[in-house]
């Protein structure tokens, strides 16, 4: 004859004493305060153009003022717009198509109250120096 198997007892939850709960909400309080909060966000947004009229699917880069990386790229929409969600700093932001010279806006300060732009640019045609503007073409 073969007998029943038990289930194994539960094991006792232990909780911790008061004062370890108490370090480990103080820890968690000075984590956060230390960097774990998320950083205040401000908008960067604007319009590129060329003599007023509004140039959709234009690129444009936002480059890190201070370490020159690449934070973020988005095309202009059918108005010519483009909108970033960035912290406060220093910005190089850049923007290109493939009819116009680029353009760079370099050392642009961005508070948490946001910034609005308006880029102007221009034909390659009709820029200063044609000759500096590479469109990736083979001719030279």
């Amino acid at each position: 004859m073969m007998k029943a198997m038990q289930p194994p007892a539960p094991t006792p939850v232990q909780t911790p004493p008061p004062e370890a709960a108490s370090r480990l909400r103080l820890l968690l309080v000075a984590c956060l305060a230390l960097g774990a909060a998320p950083a205040l966000a401000a908008s960067l947004d604007g319009v590129v153009a060329e003599q007023g009229e509004p140039i959709s699917e234009a690129e444009v880069l936002v480059v890190d003022g201070e370490t020159s990386a690449v934070l973020d790229r988005r095309l202009t929409g059918a108005r010519g717009g483009f909108r970033f969600d960035l912290a406060p700093g220093r910005y190089d932001i850049g923007v290109f198509t493939p009819n116009h010279a680029p353009v760079w806006q370099r050392d642009l300060t961005l508070e948490e109250a946001g910034r609005s732009l308006r880029i102007e640019v221009v034909d390659k045609a009709f820029a200063e120096d044609p000759e500096d503007y590479d469109d990736g073409g083979d001719c030279d």
